[in-house]
């Protein structure tokens, strides 16, 4: 999940968004083998070495994750599994595969994968901000075996990925929620969240400028401005200081020690760390995301993306059902229910024309401040779009069975007089079935489900033999779903009587 409006960030950023769905994958690879019937699995000799290797390092410092990392210690870690890396690399490089294998048990696989979990977890966890938010992208310093982390401003994918790892508790999910409505990325003319907080970009004739504390501070500079030496700093007619021109970055500086001459070598030594520091803050080369942080359209200043709120939507509509199956309180579960409907609602295809500036159902990319939605086309967004469609029509398929949760239905899209809708059959055909009076319709798998309201939960299943099946409650069995999720044309309608669709329930 890099985004590339932040690629310059390459070769010293560090994403904590690819941190969050990494412990999602985690949790994901933990629970999948521990349902595996086997007790080892063969692998090559070099993976299980590299395997071993990697365990040894996470399990060694496990005992102290409580603790805050300082760059001592998290330039320990990063550079023994950079070790393990590459020493299982130098070795299949140098003499090829070995061909042995080697058994991995499952006990030591669930051991590195939940080792592993809990590092990631308190990685995210540290990067908590103080205003509720979380860090999205970080840079790393590496300098003399200290591993330091620097922080970039918020931004909206920061948010989403934690929401997506299935970490937080939903009590946490709502105030991450809460300080994201009241934060910079909140766009109130659209009702929805920009990618990055604007913000004014320094005009040209500011850039390049030190300020009068760092020269009043640094002897060096002080020194080859009073002697008008210019191989390093300059002062301007209005009395201004400013870098030479044509350094490209703090290595060039250092370079220009060198030409400095003897006279300057004492001052080199005690301030020229210093002045190069100057360099970096009034640069900021580092921070340099990309076209994020100096376009204006597109991911850039300003600007929603919309496919970054859709995922924001499912992010929040899978939490919801999270805080549900654990047995969160009510309150939080409205919460969430309200955050859900807030959210989906500033998505385009909820909006005026006027406020959207375009057609509500045609999908584009972003929209840019003071402006209507740009780049028409079929965006990611769309995927997204779809998912959190049947999450709100309460879709939900666990452990191979088709079951129906409908918490974030909202009843007014019940018909009000009966219709009827048109499909497309798994044949190709397409056909036609009445919708009652407070009906809905739709297809799953090609095949038609009708909602209705009900004095009690019941499932009405037609096969293509005319038979049905019946199911109390809003689940139905392992054997007609996997009928239902072959598309073996077995099943032609389903229809579904629940209570929670009764007025005033």
């Amino acid at each position: 999940e890099w985004n590339d409006a932040n690629n310059a960030l390459v070769g010293n950023g560090m994403s904590v968004v690819t941190t969050c769905y990494l412990h999602r994958w985690f949790m994901f690879l933990k629970d999948w083998i521990e349902q595996s019937s086997g007790d080892s699995f063969d692998v090559s000799a070099e993976v299980a070495e590299f395997f071993a290797d990697i365990q040894a390092v996470l399990a060694k410092h496990e005992g102290s994750l409580e603790q805050a990392y300082d760059g001592a210690r998290r330039g320990e870690v990063v550079t023994a599994l950079s070790q393990a890396g590459s020493k299982y690399r130098s070795g299949l490089y140098g003499s090829g595969p070995s061909g042995k294998q080697t058994s991995v048990s499952k006990a030591d696989c669930v051991a590195l994968f939940e080792t592993a979990r809990k590092h990631i977890e308190a990685t995210i966890r540290s990067n908590r901000r103080e205003d509720g938010l979380y860090h999205a992208y970080n840079l790393l310093d590496l300098n003399d075996g200290s591993a330091e982390v620097e922080y970039l401003y918020e931004m909206c994918e920061g948010q989403v990925a934690v929401l997506s790892a299935e970490l937080l508790e939903p009590t946490e999910v709502v105030s991450l929620l809460d300080s994201l409505r009241s934060s910079a990325l909140y766009r109130e003319n659209q009702d929805s969240y920009l990618l990055y907080p604007d913000r004014q970009l320094a005009r040209f004739l500011d850039k390049n400028c030190i300020g009068k504390e760092a020269v009043d501070s640094n002897k060096l500079i002080q020194k080859l401005l009073a002697d008008g030496n210019e191989q390093i700093v300059k002062r301007d007619i209005k009395g201004d200081v400013h870098f030479r021109g044509d350094f490209r970055n703090s290595g060039d500086v250092r370079k220009a020690f060198g030409k400095l001459g003897g006279a300057y070598a004492d001052l080199v030594s005690s301030d020229g760390d210093s002045l190069v520091e100057t360099f970096d803050d009034v640069f900021a080369h580092r921070q340099f995301t990309g076209r994020s942080g100096t376009f204006f359209g597109y991911e850039g200043l300003g600007s929603i993306y919309w496919h970054m709120v859709s995922k924001l939507v499912l992010a929040v509509s899978e939490n919801f059902f999270w805080a549900i199956e654990n047995g969160s309180d009510q309150a939080t579960i409205d919460s969430l229910a309200k955050h859900f409907d807030a959210i989906r609602l500033g998505v385009g295809a909820e909006k005026h024309p006027v406020q959207y500036g375009a057609f509500p159902t045609d999908p584009y990319s972003h929209t840019p401040e003071n402006a209507g939605v740009k780049q028409p086309g079929m965006t990611g967004q769309v995927k997204e779009d779809i998912l959190s469609r049947f999450a709100e029509l309460g879709v939900q398929i666990k452990n191979s069975t088709l079951s129906f949760g409908l918490d974030l239905f909202d009843r007014d899209e019940l018909l009000e007089s009966e219709g009827e809708f048109t499909y497309c059959n798994v044949a190709g055909e397409f056909k036609k079935e009445p919708v009652p009076e407070k009906g809905f319709a739709y297809t799953l798998f090609q095949v038609p489900i009708i909602y209705q309201p009900g004095d009690s939960d019941l499932i009405n299943v037609t096969l293509t033999d005319g038979s049905e099946v019946k199911f109390e409650g809003t689940s139905i069995d392992q054997a007609i779903s996997e009928k239902l999720f072959s598309r073996v044309g077995e099943v032609v309608k389903i229809s579904c009587r629940f209570k929670c669709l009764n007025q005033g329930a």
